[in-house]
């Protein structure tokens, strides 16, 4: 019994090392959402000129729809939800996606953008086609 355990806790390091940091694996779901925020003089957000987030969004190969929705949470915030390609139809993967517009957004001067994917963890809520489907 002791030499069984002791074989255990010999092992316990090795397993430690080759577990993955992460809780779950990141997964490509092929959509994220991008929250952004300016001061409330600024228009950017909301309109379609050069430099914006749909801009950006839509010279984007990989996006196959973006919608940007100005005035969520506050009048001076945006919610822009984003479907990609399918995965077989794009080079680059949704983080690469994501890092992209991080980056791009941040050249944008007084706007602040974060773009995020869903979460990898199921916690139970409805899906927007079970809505709609029997």
């Amino acid at each position: 019994m002791v030499f069984f355990a002791a074989i255990i806790f010999a092992t316990l390091p090795i397993m430690f090392k080759s577990l993955s940091s992460e809780l779950t694996p990141t997964e490509d779901k092929g959509a994220f959402l991008a929250i952004g925020s300016a001061p409330s003089n600024e228009r950017r957000l909301c309109t379609s000129g050069d430099g914006t987030v749909s801009k950006i969004l839509t010279d984007t190969d990989e996006v196959q729809f973006a919608m940007t929705i100005s005035g969520v949470l506050s009048t001076n915030q945006s919610l822009n939800v984003v479907t990609l390609k399918d995965r077989k139809d794009r080079s680059r993967s949704q983080a690469q996606v994501l890092a992209e517009l991080n980056a791009k957004a941040k050249g944008i001067p007084e706007v602040s953008v974060s773009g995020f994917a869903f979460p990898e963890i199921e916690t139970g809520e409805t899906r927007a086609t079970d809505w709609f489907c029997d």
